[in-house]
């Protein structure tokens, strides 16, 4: 193929990760640092890429060098390697999570049917709850079927590490598509787990249940002043956007899209907890167009909402107050 060719294709391929070709002029020139005219010319084929900036660009933006196939590229996150404990997912996490705080200006579009980790990062006791349920189920992790939930099962270092990023996602604007079941999957982990007596404190589920409200009381303090803020704390006119919304009919599938300047990111779970990511430009928008439909007939659960906020929360904090009385009158 000659050098043109295989140039062409290169960036014709590259392209497709960015929302137009200016977007990709100016990532390419900021990530080589070079001028914009300098890259306009590699594009149009009058100057050739070196070998150190073909490494480069293929490094940063994890752009394989052209083969003919067309195929859209996700990363499954089991196979950057293999998790045999806590520390191996939220290792993950941590790489993929600095990846976004480096992007310019990000924003964050979540649909969830449950309620998205970042969250959970901030109530230590419930994150460990979801890392318990995760080492029984979807990783395995050898011993941990025999083992009973205990606070002192995850090591605090990663919980603190947890909670610092659960901090960080709060700097970043975002929508968020919510619907009543936000909190099924957490309330009935917990009631199982209480009914099955896999709780080392015969509190347990008593204390997850409290964390459980805190967080939905934390949650609407947000909603109501649409901007996100650290538990216990007070927003400022800093503090970055917050818009949720609710509906009932979508079919609320578990995907995270990163917006930001030059490109975006498309995280979906995949086996949940594990997930796959995707910059490609197609289905990142696809996704965002989708998103956009879902929102625009969806109800807001912001500043202006008022009593359909409080309706909504208040239902939520109904469905943690019915599991609470049957686990205290032990109607099972």
């Amino acid at each position: 193929m000659p050098p043109s060719d295989f140039q062409s294709r290169y960036f014709s391929n590259l392209k497709k990760r960015f929302s137009s070709k200016q977007a990709m002029i100016e990532a390419v020139a900021e990530e080589l640092h070079l001028s914009r005219d300098a890259i306009y010319r590699r594009v149009r084929g009058d100057s050739q890429l070196t070998a150190n900036e073909l490494a480069t660009l293929a490094r940063s933006f994890e752009q394989p060098l052209p083969d003919g196939q067309q195929h859209i590229p996700f990363k499954y996150n089991r196979s950057e390697g293999t998790i045999r404990r806590p520390e191996d997912y939220f290792a993950q996490l941590a790489t993929h999570f600095e990846q976004v705080r480096q992007l310019t200006d990000p924003r964050l579009y979540i649909a969830n049917p449950g309620i998205p980790i970042f969250y959970e990062m901030l109530y230590p006791r419930l994150l460990t709850l979801k890392l318990y349920v995760y080492g029984n189920t979807c990783w395995d992790f050898p011993g941990w079927r025999e083992m009973a939930f205990s606070n002192a099962l995850i090591d605090p270092q990663l919980l603190d590490l947890a909670f610092e990023m659960g901090l960080a996602s709060l700097d970043i604007p975002g929508v968020e598509l919510w619907s009543l079941g936000l909190l099924n999957t957490t309330l009935d982990q917990i009631e199982y787990l209480h009914v099955a007596g896999r709780f080392e404190d015969p509190e347990g589920a008593l204390l997850l249940l409290d964390d459980t409200e805190h967080m939905i009381n934390h949650l609407h303090g947000m909603a109501r002043v649409g901007k996100k803020y650290r538990p216990g704390g007070q927003p400022t006119e800093n503090s970055a956007p917050f818009r949720p919304v609710h509906n009932e009919l979508a079919n609320n599938d578990n995907a995270i899209i990163v917006e930001s300047k030059h490109r975006s990111t498309l995280f979906v779970t995949f086996i949940t907890p594990n997930f796959l990511q995707t910059e490609d430009a197609q289905t990142c928008r696809v996704t965002r167009e989708w998103f956009d439909r879902m929102a625009a007939v969806s109800g807001s659960l912001g500043p202006e909402a008022n009593k359909y906020r409080e309706w909504f929360f208040n239902r939520l904090r109904s469905q943690v107050d019915q599991v609470r009385r049957r686990v205290l009158a032990g109607a099972y």
